[in-house]
């Protein structure tokens, strides 16, 4: 009698052949009785399980010395008996063709058996599923309908045993892999995934009870009569590569394919040019622009610029580098000799080491990173002076005193008037910002009291000049306000910038002068420590400056991108998404479809005025000069040198020429078309409007809404499934009551649509039909400066109801960054204006609520944010009645915004993102989407949130805010699969819910797929080559095909 261990693979029946004794002898034996009881199967063992093998019998038989005899040795033989199932269906008809054997046919209830030899350990199983059968790809070609097995015989291990149970679930279809006896997080989901597919328990655990394992077992050994179809959140749990499966070679065992398309989508990006957004909106998000150019009128100067200004960034960076290569020129000249024997390479070294460290320091502050145009200027003339006077031999603070008297010169040349707007920095700067504001101050002072004198004296005048005085005045005010803004932002700069610099040089030269003192006494420690230093310092510099001038390069990439049109800007997207997702596995069978929701943007009426239904950018066909007459007194002034110049002013459009304020001098009509806008300046208790007029070449480059509608159809139908647009609807464009039409207007030889338009326009041409649809959705935008519920706005109530009715989604962006309405520390004082309340009394309601919170900011922005784009914001809208089920998205899980929300600040519960998690719970159709949130920053956070409120698993979105997220250190592809690895880390079922359960069941796109068929069918026409014609209605017929074989 023998005793063996069992191996991963052994079964009684491979035992039997080894040690050629029946199985049956074997498994009866009284020495087994143990093993019996613990195993159910004799061909089900389990690793370190323990056989006792009884010795074999002898048989003699008598034969003649003197003849050949044949004797035949029976071998224990074995069946492989399969049960094949696709998607829970028997797969009748298959033609199964294992390696190792013969094909054989599975029978009308999938059931198939291979005779195999008793040893097989592993073989290739083929399926070809018949053509009577659904078809896993939307071409339903039957070529493409093989799958692959890989079957691994006897390693079936039994359900007592975790690898057990993971085993069985993949032959289930929900893959616990891989099969390693680790009760894992995929295993936990699987579990669940087969708890609530066979209805096992009311609320799925996860957990592998008796009444759990009992099923399992029925399902996949004995049951051979269930079917079931499989819905597409049991197939999270599938394998995208060839499943391997462990199998029993006496038992029936189950192999039910999980297949259909591979799913991704992104719930969130945009392809809107640069150019469809107005310069003032523009012009307020990039302050490294406004410092180059303090009039925008053309949008080409100031691209160009940026390109000037990031080539001049590239090159001082390049200069950076090489002052910062110095300390290794200087190592080089010491040639590794001691050096207490030179005082004078000693304090070479210490002006060397400072300069290096604070240069290096500068750089890392972050103002080159942020892409700060005039910062990285600030940056680029400190080094080429530093760099300027080391090549003179001079020392450093020389150079920055240099640096100071150039910067002071240029700050004289501005206008004056900026004394009481520069109090507030002047209370908050120090050291040599400080001096040269009161320099500049200094400088103005006789210009001020000029000024004033000279107002002074027009007042005396006659009373028809008191029109050109207060356009002489507001003009004046302007330019100071202008120029205060300026200054506030520069001695911010500056200021960050040389205390920096004055910190760093005190403790640093400080530092090295001690060290080399040491050294200069014989210490060789130190004079190590100071070697190392300067060795390290090079490859640290190169690091840090090599990582700005990428960033340079990338905000280069970014600024090209945006100058682009919407359609080319679109068909990027496509490229970049197709050659990101090809990266991922997917079966051979199986069909991907990746689809791009796309985010259009309606910044026409992004300001205050937009209450009144104006657009930011309005037309005139004429406009009007007043060239006022000069009394005695002006004409005496101006030509001795001592007075002001004649001003022709061009009015403001609508002014009435015939009053007798302007009768006195000439007006003359220059024909247009001339566009132009108003910006607001000044205080917010003190604003004016300033009358900017713009180049036509600024307006054919702008691309209204309109037009970029048209492109984003233009490009989504040439791309179709791929890219799936929202309609962006601003409720100020549609204020007017259901059935108002304001008509069109003939201007410069087009046809323009007048605005405002009845609320109700959008869903009559786009959505009224539910058999046929270009958009599937809604984009709003709140920050462009209306509230989500803005009694302002009655008609939204009308919307939110129409929205419901359709069942139609709506993605609103919620984070205090991002575009915004450019005068939004504006509305504080409007809203308190029209509430009828002192504008004192909101600040102080205001400042109350920050206190609470523990919020630090400008008290008018954190209204607006609070008041326009909040998550509170929207409760008010979900709480109204009737908008309970509101189907709702807001984007970007609240920003990283440190005081509004905790992924990159305190845990408060008020916090925006902690009030979208109750809301998730809250609402049932309100989602939250992580475009431009970076996981794998806030990891730790994001981990803890999915874990501890385990509702975020079915409300949360995949979307990544191309092509905004250029501007970060991100592409498309690293975005992608950096955040499906961090997802997957958590838990591997985030990545198939974020990117593919969820956003289909949000934007509902099964139960709209032939509406969006048909509209996309529809727009086919907008195409006058056959050829595109009919490559783009395959494209639409295959999209429709791949959706069409999900499962509800």
């Amino acid at each position: 009698m023998k005793k063996h261990t069992v191996a991963q693979g052994d079964t009684l029946t491979k035992i039997s052949r080894r040690y050629n004794v029946p199985v049956q002898k074997i498994w009866e034996h009284p020495g087994n009785g143990e093993l019996r009881e613990k195993r159910r199967h004799p061909d089900v063992l389990y690793p370190g399980d323990t056989v006792t093998i009884p010795d074999p019998q002898r048989k003699t038989v008598t034969r003649p010395s003197d003849q050949r005899h044949v004797f035949h040795l029976k071998r224990p033989a074995a069946n492989l008996h399969l049960r094949i199932m696709l998607n829970g269906e028997p797969c009748s008809g298959a033609v199964c063709c294992l390696d190792a054997a013969g094909p054989q046919t599975a029978d009308d209830q999938g059931l198939v058996t291979f005779p195999i030899e008793a040893d097989l350990e592993r073989s290739k199983l083929t399926i070809q599923v018949p053509p009577g059968l659904p078809s896993d790809r939307s071409d339903g070609a039957d070529d493409n309908r093989t799958h692959a097995v890989d079957v691994m015989i006897g390693h079936l291990d039994p359900e007592d045993e975790i690898t057990g149970i993971q085993a069985r679930l993949c032959g289930v279809g929900f893959h616990a892999d891989p099969i390693a006896g680790d009760l894992n997080q995929r295993t936990h989901n699987a579990v669940a995934r087969f708890q609530k597919a066979f209805e096992i328990l009311e609320t799925p655990t996860g957990e592998i009870d008796g009444k759990t394992k009992a099923e399992l077992v029925r399902v996949y050994e004995k049951d051979q009569r269930w079917k079931r179809t499989f819905t597409d959140e049991d197939k999270i749990c599938r394998s995208e590569k060839p499943p391997v499966c462990p199998v029993s070679p006496t038992l029936w065992n189950l192999i039910n394919l999980l297949n259909g398309p591979q799913i991704i989508i992104d719930s969130h990006m945009h392809i809107q040019s640069g150019r469809c957004c107005p310069v003032p909106l523009f012009w307020d998000k990039t302050p490294y622009a406004n410092r180059l150019w303090p009039d925008p009128t053309d949008r080409e100067k100031i691209e160009n610029g940026i390109d000037w200004a990031l080539t001049k960034l590239d090159m001082s960076l390049k200069k950076t580098r090489s002052v910062l290569a110095r300390p290794v020129a200087l190592l080089n000249q010491l040639g590794g000799k001691s050096i207490d024997t030179s005082e004078k390479i000693a304090s070479r070294l210490i002006v060397i080491v400072a300069e290096a460290l604070i240069t290096l320091n500068y750089v890392q502050t972050g103002l080159v990173q942020a892409g700060n145009t005039a910062a990285a200027n600030g940056a680029a003339a400190l080094v080429d002076g530093v760099g300027e006077k080391l090549d003179q031999g001079a020392g450093f603070l020389h150079g920055l005193s240099a640096i100071y008297d150039r910067l002071a010169q240029t700050l004289r040349q501005i206008g004056q008037g900026e004394a009481e707007a520069c109090v507030d920095v002047l209370d908050r700067t120090t050291g040599v910002a400080t001096r040269i504001v009161e320099e500049v101050l200094k400088v103005h002072k006789h210009a001020a009291d000029a000024a004033a004198g000279y107002a002074a004296d027009m007042a005396d005048r006659k009373a028809q000049r008191a029109k050109l005085i207060a356009m002489v005045e507001a003009e004046l005010a302007q330019v100071c306000y202008a120029i205060a803004v300026d200054m506030n932002a520069i001695a911010d700069e500056m200021n960050r910038a040389m205390d920096l610099a004055y910190t760093h040089a005190a403790g640093l030269v400080s530092y090295v002068a001690n060290e080399i003192a040491n050294v200069v006494h014989f210490q060789a420690e130190a004079n190590r420590a100071v070697l190392a230093a300067l060795q390290t310092l090079p490859a640290k510099a190169d690091r840090i400056v090599q990582s700005a001038i990428d960033d340079a390069a990338t905000l280069h990439a970014f600024t090209d991108k945006s100058a682009q049109k919407t359609v080319d800007i679109g068909k990027q997207a496509v490229a970049e998404n197709r050659a990101t997702y090809a990266q991922l596995p997917v079966a051979p069978y199986n069909d991907r479809l990746s689809m791009m929701m796309v985010m259009p943007m309606d910044m026409d009426f992004g300001h205050l005025d937009g209450y009144e239904g104006k657009q930011i950018y309005d037309k005139v066909l004429h406009r009007h000069t007043w060239h006022y007459a000069l009394d005695p007194w002006f004409a005496a002034a101006n030509a001795t040198g001592g007075g002001m110049p004649p001003m022709p002013a061009v009015l403001p459009p609508g002014t009435d020429v015939s009053t007798p304020e302007y009768q006195d001098g000439t007006i003359t009509e220059e024909k247009g078309p001339f566009y132009y806008y108003y910006r607001r300046v000044g205080n917010a208790d003190k604003e004016r409007k300033k009358l900017i007029w713009m180049s036509k070449s600024e307006y054919d480059l702008f691309e209204d809404y309109p037009r970029q509608i048209m492109q984003t159809i233009a490009v989504s139908t040439e791309n179709p499934w791929e890219l799936i647009p929202l309609y962006h609807y601003d409720p100020r464009r549609w204020s007017e009551q259901s059935g108002v039409d304001p008509g069109t207007e003939a201007f410069d030889n087009k046809i323009w649509d007048i605005f405002p338009r009845a609320w109700d326009e959008p869903f009559t041409k786009y959505f009224n039909e539910s058999s046929s649809r270009q958009f599937i959705g809604f984009k709003l935008y709140t920050a462009l400066g209306y509230k989500p519920l803005d009694p302002k706005l009655p008609n939204q109530q009308h919307f939110y109801a129409k929205c419901i009715e359709g069942d139609l989604p709506i993605v609103c962006h919620a984070t205090p960054a991002g575009m915004y309405a450019y005068d939004r520390l504006r509305y504080a004082a409007y809203n308190a204006k029209t509430q009828g309340i002192a504008l004192s009394e909101l600040e102080k309601q205001t400042k109350r609520l920050m206190a609470e919170r523990g919020v630090k900011a400008d008290w008018r922005e954190y209204y607006f944010c609070e008041h326009y784009i909040s998550p509170r914001a929207w409760k008010k809208v979900l709480d109204s009645p009737g908008c309970q089920n509101l189907r709702l998205c807001l984007a970007h899980f609240g920003g990283d915004e440190e005081q509004y929300t905790t992924w990159n600040g305190d845990d408060k519960e008020d916090r925006w993102d902690q009030e979208m998690v109750r809301m998730a719970l809250a609402y049932p159709n309100f989602y939250i989407d992580i475009s431009y949130f970076f996981v794998n920053k806030y990891f730790d956070k994001f981990a803890k949130a999915i874990k501890t409120h385990k509702h975020l698993k079915d409300k949360i979105l995949f979307g990544t805010d191309w092509w905004l997220i250029g501007s970060s250190i991100y592409t498309y592809e690293s975005y992608c699969l950096e955040t499906k690895a961090k997802l997957d880390q958590i838990d591997p079922e985030l990545w198939p819910r974020f990117s593919w359960i969820n956003p289909m069941r949000f934007y509902r796109i099964k139960e709209n797929k032939d509406a969006i068929c048909n509209g996309l069918k529809s727009a086919v026409k907008i195409f006058k080559n056959d050829k595109i014609v009919e490559e783009v209605k395959g494209k639409i017929l295959k999209g429709f095909r791949i959706i069409e074989n999900l499962e509800n």
